[in-house]
């Protein structure tokens, strides 16, 4: 029986290290902050371990490193401006998650009889065999959570052109709608519920924006607060913060406008809670190094940023970033 629970231990060890990477949205240097866009953007992250305590893999001769997982997102956003003070934002994600052991790990747990276990993984339940129960790799992909942002300026003064300090706040809110793909089944481990692309739950975001430049010298901050509500199966995500700021310096040549940058981003969650209990391998606090670079050509703009964890306080033991990259593509709808 001991074998088929560390079995079953291995076969969910990716599931809730998002609660503490959950960024609730990118918002980076955007010179375009008043013009109409879309544009497309990928963010892929990396981590090693498992919910296994050490003393459990040591039985088996691993380490963290014998499993690797990676979390990629690629969004549509699209800015709209109504009228000059109220900015709109759409972002529709869709999720790839996939799982990875190594050699040595697939080989120490196929060995073990687990013929009449039922195994989950994923996002999928069945009664396997002793040669199928254990996956050497995995992936779980579907549309996630549309959420949508609309932000009122609270002042801006002084035009962005101008070379003497100018300074831009806005205030806002968005809803994330349940629509990505959820499912789960009462029979598995409730952390497996993590590994869907959807949360089936109405959350909202309260945002604040502050910017300021002075000639070429600028400075970005946003602070976001997810307020998460509970799923029809009883599950309810912690509510979560996301406060970032970055420095960033205007290259300019001709036509084309440079921008890099060098930040810091911090993210925090509770604990996710599954019928009024706990789970206690999940949230916990990140804290990330950004270093990006963002091109400009008249209506088209490449961002890239790549975060580093320089600080990670996990509840329980869960799976640690390696790195954290991003890179998106927009365009200019108006002039």
């Amino acid at each position: 029986m001991r074998k088929l629970l560390v079995v079953y231990s291995l076969l969910v060890w990716s599931v809730v290290a998002t609660a503490c990477d959950f960024c609730n949205c990118y918002l980076g240097i955007n010179p375009h902050y008043k013009k109409n866009s879309i544009g497309l953007r990928a963010t892929s992250s990396n981590y090693n371990g498992s919910h296994m305590e050490s003393t459990e893999l040591e039985k088996y001769n691993l380490t963290t490193r014998d499993f690797e997982e990676n979390r990629s997102t690629y969004e549509i956003q699209a800015q709209y401006y109504p009228v000059q003070k109220l900015q709109m934002q759409l972002f529709i994600p869709y999720i790839l998650n996939s799982e990875t052991m190594s050699d040595n790990a697939y080989r120490s747990f196929t060995t073990v009889p687990v013929s009449t276990a039922r195994i989950s993984h994923a996002d999928h339940t069945a009664l396997q065999t002793e040669q199928t129960a254990v996956e050497k790799s995995s992936k779980i992909s579907g549309m996630g959570d549309p959420l949508f942002l609309a932000k009122f300026q609270l002042f801006n003064s002084n035009g962005w052109d101008s070379t003497a300090l100018q300074q831009r706040m806005l205030l806002g809110a968005g809803v994330k709608f349940p629509l990505g793909k959820s499912h789960f089944d009462a029979t598995i481990d409730p952390l497996e519920k993590s590994h869907q692309p959807g949360t089936g739950s109405w959350d909202v975001l309260p945002n604040l924006t502050y910017l300021a430049k002075y000639k070429a010298i600028g400075v970005n901050i946003n602070l976001s607060y997810m307020i998460t509500t509970e799923d029809k199966h009883g599950f309810k995500n912690s509510n979560r913060w996301n406060a970032n700021a970055s420095v960033y310096r205007e290259f300019m040549k001709g036509k084309i406008s440079i921008y890099p940058s060098l930040g810091v981003y911090f993210e925090q969650a509770g604990m996710t809670n599954y019928q009024g209990s706990n789970l206690e391998k999940s949230g916990g606090n990140l804290i990330l190094a950004h270093s990006g670079l963002d091109f400009y050509y008249r209506k088209i703009s490449l961002s890239t940023a790549f975060h580093l964890p320089t600080l990670q306080k996990l509840n329980g033991t869960q799976p640690h970033m390696n790195y954290r990259f991003i890179v998106g593509l927009s365009y200019v709808i108006n002039s």
